[in-house]
């Protein structure tokens, strides 16, 4: 692992795996500390704390495990149903209960970081875990998360992390995987009340979202925890078409409600007919009810 033992094989500007864990407050102290510990018990300071044998370090930072060196086992905390690799040898592991954060670090000689990848997935995926969109996260309800990154520089020799993430599901869910599925958008304006079936994508980063075969709405969460609507409802008439929307979201007596639910949105108030200039706004409602799907 470039930065950490001096005899590791890799790229002496720092892999791309490395860089990664530096963003993470305690790999970073890990990593900052990690040349000392090993100078330190290369001169013996028993002083220190530091447990090393045969170029293998261990030692304990602030309630954190920390393990570094090429000939490093397989930490007693990692589940027994995480099948590593084959041949993965282990040069890093960090536990660290105070903030949450405990990885592995190993690499696989004669393989691709594709390879690597579909493997942790199916080991993944056989206990219920589900990869988030495109990353290389992965949610089971009640669990930590867990990442997997992979550095493949086209050597063969692949570095990976296998990583507990002290990150929000809800919040990864929301930037990476929103909920899609079928949904039913219903319109109420004075007492008469339409039903359009479409689209629902919800929890996505640019709002949640109704998608019909006339109809687009879509609400937005705001920075101040109001929400905001968009779009427009159309509503086919005889020989024309209706195109409601609220009339005023300008927070006033007289703005529509908007309001964002578990599952859709909620635009009560006063709406307005963008096709009929004469009528005065009516009083109305627009729900969106939309059943999930992962």
């Amino acid at each position: 692992m470039t930065h950490l033992v001096e005899t590791h094989s890799a790229p002496p500007n720092g892999s791309r795996l490395t860089r990664s864990l530096r963003r993470r407050p305690g790999f970073a102290v890990a990593l900052l500390v990690a040349p000392v510990l090993l100078m330190s018990s290369a001169c013996g300071a028993d002083d220190l704390g530091v447990d090393a044998s045969d170029g293998n370090v261990s030692v304990e930072i602030d309630g954190a495990d920390l393990a570094l060196g090429d000939g490093q086992g397989r930490p007693d905390w990692l589940e027994d149903w995480v099948v590593l690799p084959e041949g993965s040898e282990i040069s890093m592991a960090i536990d660290d209960p105070a903030n949450g954060d405990r990885v592995v670090v190993a690499r696989v000689r004669d393989t691709t970081g594709d390879a690597i990848l579909a493997h942790l997935s199916s080991v993944l995926e056989a206990q219920g875990y589900e990869r988030l969109g495109e990353t290389t996260y992965f949610a089971k309800d009640g669990e930590p998360v867990i990442v997997v990154r992979t550095s493949d520089e086209g050597t063969g020799l692949v570095e990976y992390s296998w990583e507990y993430a002290n990150q929000s599901e809800e919040d990864l869910r929301a930037v990476y995987a929103p909920r899609e599925g079928p949904g039913v958008l219903t319109l109420v304006v004075d007492g008469s009340t339409t039903e359009q079936s479409g689209m629902c994508i919800l929890g996505s980063t640019d709002g949640n979202h109704f998608i019909g075969d006339a109809s687009q709405a879509s609400v937005d969460e705001l920075e101040d925890g109001s929400a905001a609507f968009r779009g427009s409802v159309v509503v086919a008439q005889a020989s024309a078409a209706d195109i409601w929307a609220p009339a005023d979201q300008s927070g006033g007596p007289e703005s529509a409600v908007v309001e964002l639910t578990s599952d859709g949105f909620v635009v009560q108030g006063k709406l307005a007919n963008s096709l009929s200039s004469e009528d005065e706004p009516a009083l109305g409602s627009i729900t969106l009810v939309c059943e999930e799907a992962r």
